[in-house]
């Protein structure tokens, strides 16, 4: 407080980083909900979620290492996307518009999913 925040804000477009994480993190919530409604149980939940983005990125590692080909495969991985854009200060609207499709997707997915596995259980 004492000194400000420096350039931080000429240095780095505020809203161009929220707009292409807010769009991640909303498909990472939603791929949380899937599990919760998959099951039902809070412990199960924790240990799928917390490992999921762990275990990916491990995999898409090994891959990388084997073959450069898999390379492309980390523009798919959502923890990696949200690291990617934040401290960039170059992000261009096709970055933009990359996040928005992939968190569209993973949403759109994601909750077809969770509505019929909602519509096959007991709840009435």
């Amino acid at each position: 407080i004492k000194f400000g925040v420096g350039n931080y804000f000429d240095t780095f477009n505020f809203w161009r980083i929220l707009l292409t994480q807010i769009p991640i993190y909303l498909a990472v919530i939603s791929i949380g909900t899937l599990i919760a409604l998959t099951f039902k149980k809070t412990a199960t939940l924790n240990a799928i979620y917390i490992s999921m983005f762990i275990v990916s990125q491990v995999i898409i590692s090994i891959l990388i290492t084997i073959n450069d080909k898999f390379l492309r495969l980390m523009d798919f991985e959502l923890a990696l996307r949200i690291r990617k854009y934040v401290f960039e200060p170059n992000i261009t609207n096709e970055n933009i518009f990359n996040a928005i499709i992939l968190g569209t997707c993973v949403i759109i997915v994601t909750t077809v999913l969770g509505i019929m596995l909602f519509r096959k259980s007991e709840i009435k």
